[in-house]
């Protein structure tokens, strides 16, 4: 485009500050907040550069991008042209398109492509934009020379926004919501200086008619050369060349899905008739479960309220926002069998939709060669009990007092800080407001009524007067005078009212600070008597453990020592979980210090915040037996985990550091130091741990990958709170290095901000490293050590410090915490050239995540979530595919549920399945079952309405189909991951961070056999098996391996080790078929290199003809 210099945007900025200073500009967020979406503008109109040269070089795929552009516009208006000096500004725009007229061309294109309207709308986009900008750098010369007052600038500024465009629906007002006033001319002639004037429009349309003869006048001239071998799209090509002095050739491949794909682009009212639709997530519901429906509602301006009515529950209204295209109702739960329909109504816009739902007695069976089927596993844990019973209920008893304290500690913070804060949000001084100006109003009204009485009197007194000269004078004089005093004591009247008014309106609100005081001052006398009762709990929870070891130390000296039993149980919720080389499964959590956690049962928050008590057990899939690992004397709850070449696992930080109310109340630990810059490593062999180095920096909530040279690539986290900078403190801007031998290396800074923790992160066949936290994807090369950025333009940006402002991903918010989706790397699978298999940079899916703000969140360090336990989750998903010219996200077949929290995990025959999650809300937070609340008095964090429907998405196809219901809801710290029996293990969901009534903690462990164990009868499928293998293989040389039966494919899949939707370390790798004979013998091309395969621990699976995997077989890849 012809640039929008840093000196213009400077000169924006100079500008807007002189008018802050002066008092009279509006806005609170300063110059940010009105000049923002100068930079989209600028971003739209290089966007647009771009998609105009690739449809000229012949790219379809631009024409796509060129349709996506122009959905935010409506057509531009035909109407005779009025006077402003606007028009010939934009005449001589000095920003705009590098080229209109490849521009037109690119039009023309698109009219034949796609039909007249897009065409318009496209002309549009260019001229309000082109238009927006050389209007405010004009306002900006005119007020910086003193020519413009503060207040037409500002308007200026507020009007020209293209965020903020509508047709002209009438004189006199905008589209915008504004409206023309005295000093703009109200409804006369006089131009607007807002972009959607109608009249502007209309000139503007005028010149593209200008470039359209332009360009045939050019094309006469021999601009475009006569060649009958030389296509439009070849000559048109020649023209931009001639006319930009450059080739465009990069085309947005992407864009085609967001045109085509299940969610389009939000359109502005007056592109076509708004589209109601309603769909049932299940169109048959058992007695006594609710209805979950998804409303969607295209073609709208402005987020709209959205009626939806089933017979048997009370009607719900929930809002369809602009930017999210579709809304969650959930209603019910029914009580009597049937069939019924589902309704959704927008009365004021005239739309109906309907959709049938029939109610059952019970939920119809679901058959497990389609959908799998679900069990709880089996579990055989040995443990060590106390066998002194006074010394066990001593301890008990603590625990529970434990968690009476942090529930009544809890409670303080909600009476004295949130009931405070409650106090000073109803104080409603509006309502003396309102009543100071009724009464005012009032008060002029009197104030007329009496001046046109006055006027009456006069008239009257006019009247009666005599037309005798001496006669008349006296008695006008007369009328004169009594009009006078008459009018005087109307203002006097009128002024004591307007005092008596304001008067009365400073008492109101002397009234209602004096009772929010009182309010303030109750919540804090409440606050402080449980924080005492807390305190006195807490501290007759430490002299009862104490007198319980005091007793236990009686026992011991009577013999009465601990003991090993077996229980079918374990106590340990699996925030972390690890597939282990062995087959087994390492379960990592925190001591909740009360077994089992429910709402009767309180966990002991001393226990949660303890950095020095973690829990970790072991369990074997295969026996079901279980045993606890008691050399861990470190919480490492909430660090993150990946493996070492040799199998061990490394797991960087753990427990955040918290203050010492939260430990103990006496020394020597006033203090809990916390655990987050740990570094540990477990030994799968000897099942033993192994502490390593401190970090430099603590690592709350990091991301750990395993490297192609072997490392462990560690980044983000945070060693303070979350999201303030200082003291060393805040998300860690910083990556390193760890071997699992000693020390971590290469402390580097990151060129950005980490704007979330637990960011996704997957290793590319490219060798490089996938980064992506809020809507931001990043790419690093370990090598180079250089960052650059996926942008919205799908260009690959190479400058950290130049790169456009907003986002990139199709869905408008954060997929990542704290309202976490989940992302994985889709199977590698090699194509075949010639002899060898060639593997593709890699394809990374997003997937759900809970919805957010209001709209699309900006790139601010310091922006509000404004995510709460009822937000909605998303059910879209993205796909970006590395391999692409210009690699850019693009929305794929959304998902039947929203989840919010939800898992993966990639199965042997390539498909992937999501599991568990809930419908609503976020993270939780700390002892959110103690009901800690927001100001809205609703719960502060936490989900809801668990999904108990796993959905399995193929790939290849890009479609989702659902699988049975799971037997347990789990929300927040689940974990779900691939066995090496090819089931799949879910597990997690503590009771001390989820909110009621998912305040329960579950122990249980569930297993999923996907649909492919199973024959088209139901009955268990035949499996493959493996027999001779190697045990280890190295990089670029063929191996060979025998099995029972003929093999459809094989693949390596490294093992999750995962937490909080966060597991790099899953990967598929299809596996290239050299040969394979009737003897059973196979031989495979073998691993190519580190980028593909990293170096470690790998399961071999073959899948047979059927679809159906073989039991793994572990495999260790590494150099030569």
């Amino acid at each position: 485009m012809k640039a929008f210099t840093e000196d213009d945007l400077k000169r924006v900025y100079r500008a807007v500050s002189m008018a802050r200073a002066s008092g009279r500009f509006g806005g609170p967020h300063g110059p940010l907040e009105a000049t923002a979406w100068l930079h989209l503008a600028v971003a739209d109109m290089e966007r647009l550069d771009y998609a105009v040269g690739a449809a000229c070089v012949g790219e379809p795929e631009a024409l796509a991008d060129l349709q996506a552009l122009s959905r935010y516009e409506p057509p531009t208006h035909q109407g005779a042209l009025s006077k402003g000096r606007e028009v010939d500004e934009l005449m001589r725009a000095s920003v705009g398109v590098a080229d209109p007229v490849a521009l037109v061309v690119s039009a023309e294109l698109l009219s034949k492509a796609a039909d007249e309207d897009a065409t318009k709308r496209l002309m549009a986009f260019a001229i309000r934009r082109t238009a927006a900008l050389n209007l405010v750098l004009d306002a900006t010369d005119l007020y910086l020379v003193g020519w413009w007052s503060v207040r037409r600038f500002e308007r200026v500024l507020r009007d020209a926004s293209p965020l903020a465009i509508g047709g002209h629906p009438g004189a006199g007002q905008h589209g915008n919501g504004h409206h023309h006033d005295e000093e703009q001319g109200g409804a006369t002639d006089e131009a607007c200086p807002c972009i959607d004037h109608e009249p502007l429009t209309t000139a503007l349309h005028r010149q593209w008619q200008g470039l359209r003869d332009a360009i045939h006048t050019e094309a006469a001239e021999s601009m475009f050369p006569a060649s009958g071998d030389a296509s439009l799209y070849e000559r048109a090509l020649n023209r931009v060349d001639a006319h930009a002095g450059r080739r465009v050739v990069r085309s947005v491949a992407s864009s085609v899905a967001i045109i085509g794909g299940s969610h389009p682009e939000p359109q502005e009212a007056g592109e076509g008739s708004p589209r109601l639709g309603v769909t049932p997530i299940d169109a048959t519901v058992p007695v006594g479960e609710p209805v979950h429906a998804w409303v969607r509602l295209e073609g709208i301006a402005n987020d709209t309220a959205v009626t939806v009515e089933w017979p048997p529950a009370a009607p719900v209204v929930v809002t369809v926002k602009r930017y999210e295209w579709e809304a969650l109702a959930t209603l019910g739960p029914a009580s009597a069998t049937g069939a019924t329909v589902i309704s959704a109504r927008v009365p004021e816009l005239g739309l109906t939709a309907l959709a049938p739902i029939s109610v059952v007695r019970e939920r119809p069976t679901c058959a497990p060669e389609v959908g799998g089927s679900w069990q709880i596993a089996q579990v055989e844990a040995r443990e060590t009990f106390d066998t002194c019973p006074p010394a066990v209920a001593l301890g008990e008893s603590a625990g529970r007092l434990r968690g009476q304290a942090g529930k009544l500690l809890t409670g303080a913070y909600n009476s004295a800080v949130v009931g405070s804060q409650l106090c000073v949000k109803n104080t409603n001084t509006r309502v003396c407001a309102r009543e100071r100006e009724d009464n005012v109003k009032k008060c002029a009204e009197e104030r007329d009524e009496g001046y046109n009485q006055c006027t009456e009197k006069r008239d009257r007194g006019y009247n009666r007067c005599c037309d005798w000269w001496p006669c008349s004078w006296a008695c006008r004089a007369w009328v004169w005078v009594s009009n006078i005093v008459c009018v005087v004591w109307e203002w006097v009247s009128n002024v004591v009212c307007v005092a008596w008014a304001w008067i009365k309106n400073v008492v109101c609100v002397v009234w209602k600070v004096v009772l929010a005081l009182g309010c303030i001052v109750g919540a804090i006398a409440v606050g402080v008597l449980k924080a005492v009762a807390g305190l006195v709990v807490l501290v007759a929870a430490i002299a009862v453990a104490a007198l319980g070891k005091l007793v236990r130390a009686v026992c011991a000296v009577f013999g009465i020592r601990k003991r090993d039993r077996v229980t079918d149980s374990l106590k340990v919720v699996a925030v972390h979980m690890a597939m282990l080389r062995s087959g087994k499964v390492l379960l990592m959590g925190y001591d909740e210090g009360v077994y089992p956690v429910d709402a009767d049962n309180p966990a002991d928050f001393t226990a949660v915040a303890d950095s020095d008590r973690g829990l970790c057990a072991i369990w074997d899939p295969a026996t079901g037996k279980a045993r606890y690992t008691n050399d861990l004397r470190r919480n490492l709850f909430c660090g993150h985990q990946a493996f070492l070449p040799d199998g061990r696992l490394l797991v960087a930080s753990g427990q955040f550091p918290l203050p010492g109310l939260l430990k103990e109340l006496l020394p020597p630990q006033l203090l809990a130091p916390g655990a987050d810059a740990d570094v540990h490593v477990f030994d799968p062999e000897s099942e033993t741990w192994q502490r390593l180095p401190n970090m430099v920096f603590g690592r709350w909530y990091p991301t750990c990958a395993t490297m192609p040279d072997g490392h462990v690539f560690v980044v983000s986290g945070t060693n303070g709170y979350a999201t303030v900078p200082g003291f060393w403190r805040g998300i860690q801007n910083t990556w390193e290095y760890a071997d699992g031998s000693g020390p971590m290396g290469n402390l580097t800074d990151t060129p950005f901000f980490w704007f979330h923790l637990f960011p996704f992160v997957h290793v590319l066949t490219s060798g490089e490293v996938f980064t992506h936290a809020k809507r931001t994807t990043r790419l690093f090369n370990p090598k180079t050590g250089v960052w650059r950025r996926v942008a919205p333009l799908g260009q690959l940006v190479m400058d950290p410090e130049h790169t456009p402002p907003t986002g990139d991903t199709v869905w408008p918010f954060s997929r990542t915490g704290p309202g976490p989706g989940t992302s994985v790397l889709l199977p590698l699978r090699p194509t075949l050239v010639g002899d060898r298999g060639v593997y593709p940079i890699g394809r990374v899916m997003i997937l759900g995540g809970g919805g957010a703000e209001g709209a699309p969140e900006p790139e601010i360090k310091d922006e509000p979530y404004n995510l709460h336990a009822n937000t909605p989750a998303t059910r879209t998903a993205e796909i970006l595919d590395l391999d692409a010219h210009t690699p850019e996200w693009r929305a794929t077949a959304s998902m039947a549920n929203g989840r919010v929290m939800c898992d993966t995990a990639l199965l042997p025959d390539g498909t992937v399945l999501v599991v568990g999650g809930g419908r609503y809300g976020r993270s939780g937070g700390l002892l959110a079952h103690f009901a800690s609340v927001e100001l809205e008095g609703m719960a502060d964090k936490g989900a809801l309405d668990p999904v108990l429907e796993p959905e399995l998405f193929d790939p290849v196809t890009e479609t989702w189909r659902a699988m049975c219901r799971k037997p347990i809801g789990r929300l927040y710290h689940t974990t779900a991951m691939l066995l090496a029996d090819a089931r799949v293990l879910v597990a997690g969901h503590d009771g001390a961070l989820n909110m009621v009534p998912y305040d329960r903690s579950r122990y249980e462990l569930e297993l999923f056999s996907p649909p492919y164990l199973f024959a088209p009868n139901g009955s268990p499928a035949a499996r493959p098996s493996i027999g001779q293998a190697p045990n280890e293989i190295t990089y670029g040389h063929p191996f060979e391996i025998t099995v029972g039966a003929h093999i459809s494919s094989a693949c390596l899949i490294q093992p999750s080790a995962l937490t909080h939707q966060i597991n790099p370390s899953q990967r598929y790798v299809g596996l290239v078929i050299d040969e394979q004979s009737h003897d059973g013998k196979i031989v495979f091309a073998g691993a190519p290199d580190a980028n593909v395969v990293p170096p470690g621990w790998h399961m071999l699976f073959v899948v047979n003809d059927a679809g159906t995997p073989s039991v793994a077989h572990w495999l260790h890849v590494r150099g030569e």
